[in-house]
């Protein structure tokens, strides 16, 4: 028994030898074989662009009644019947977030970038050397006072740039939006060329994105708070009035009370009165439309914000390099191996 394994080794290591030996010959083929691989999968990762996710997470509350409809809908959710509101209110904000309004703001934001200051959709347009490209004989850029009312060369700019951040079905874009209903836990993430820039930029569209829908969901309650606030202003500016012509009245009389002097006297003090009353009930109103504004206001709630060093994402092309080699090799060796051994089965 050990003869016959004996054997086989030795056989195993003739046969090792003698393709061995055909590899060797042919190892110039499958040198080759490794470098056009190597060359394959290094370029795939060269023209794979890499980026630097920077996801920015958040809370909001989702109920556009305010607190007291948060938790009438929380009861009726008890027995089935207030269904979800929330999930259309994240949707209303995704929305929001890849609007082009949105989006403008963002771009004609001022940020300090790389030591000096700049406007964000200009820092873009930098950075993927928009204005190189074979259609960009047109493209201007942002300012404070550009506007897309009649302006071609604008709205052929914004279009370019909103596309970089928004994408389309082919290309995702630099910014993604995602959700969690359970969680109630809203992501930001934005996929630029460098770690400060997708900071940046996550931080600078989330600004914006919340300025703008807390302010749209106040509107109706902020210009009621504002018509009492001016009504309250005027009722007390009438009984200061009042109140000083009565003491000056008063003080002309000098204690001499007089019947025709006595009329007037009652009027003013009687309107005195009145705009007191009218004052206070104004307060109470005041006071109401305040809770509701208080109420109505959305508020948003940063949880996790991006933070450097962010890893980069994207084919090595150092690991591409390795991996073709390797796959090129193998590769190259199984097939001289396969020929020889198809070549001596012909053969007998």
């Amino acid at each position: 028994m050990e003869e016959k394994s004996g054997l086989d080794i030795k056989a195993l290591l003739s046969q090792v030898n003698y393709y061995w030996q055909e590899v060797w010959i042919r190892k110039w083929w499958i040198a080759l074989s490794a470098i056009v691989f190597s060359a394959i999968l290094l370029t795939s990762a060269w023209l794979t662009p890499r980026y630097y996710p920077a996801p920015l997470t958040f809370m909001v509350n989702t109920d556009d009644g305010g607190g007291g409809m948060s938790g009438m809908m929380a009861i009726l959710g008890e027995f089935g019947m207030g269904g979800n509101r929330g999930g259309s209110n994240y949707e209303k904000i995704g929305t929001l977030a890849k609007s082009r309004k949105i989006v403008e703001q963002t771009l004609k934001t001022k940020v300090q970038y790389k030591d000096s200051v700049n406007y964000l959709g200009n820092i873009l347009m930098d950075e993927y050397d928009l204005d190189s490209e074979d259609d960009a004989t047109d493209l201007i850029r942002f300012n404070d006072t550009v506007s897309i009312s009649g302006n071609k060369d604008y709205e052929t700019t914004l279009k370019k740039v909103y596309k970089l951040l928004v994408g389309d079905q082919n290309d995702p874009g630099l910014l993604t939006y995602d959700y969690d209903d359970e969680s109630t836990l809203i992501t930001l993430i934005v996929l630029a060329n460098s770690p400060e820039l997708s900071i940046l930029l996550a931080e600078t569209h989330y600004l914006n994105l919340s300025d703008f829908y807390v302010s749209n969901n106040i509107n109706k309650q902020e210009e009621t708070f504002n018509q009492v606030s001016n009504k309250v202003d005027s009722i007390y500016g009438a009984l200061r009035s009042a109140e000083y012509q009565l003491a000056n009245y008063v003080d002309a009389s000098r204690g001499i009370t007089l019947y025709k002097n006595k009329l007037p006297r009652e009027r003013l003090a009687r309107k005195v009165e009145l705009l007191y009353i009218m004052y206070g009930e104004a307060l109470k109103n005041k006071e109401t439309a305040q809770f509701l504004l208080n109420n109505a206001t959305p508020y948003f709630q940063v949880i996790d914000t991006p933070i450097e060093p962010i890893q980069v994402q994207g084919k090595s092309r150092a690991t591409g390099l390795i991996k073709g080699g390797l796959i090129g090799l193998l590769l190259g060796i199984g097939l001289v191996v396969g020929r020889k051994w198809l070549m001596d089965e012909l053969g007998n």
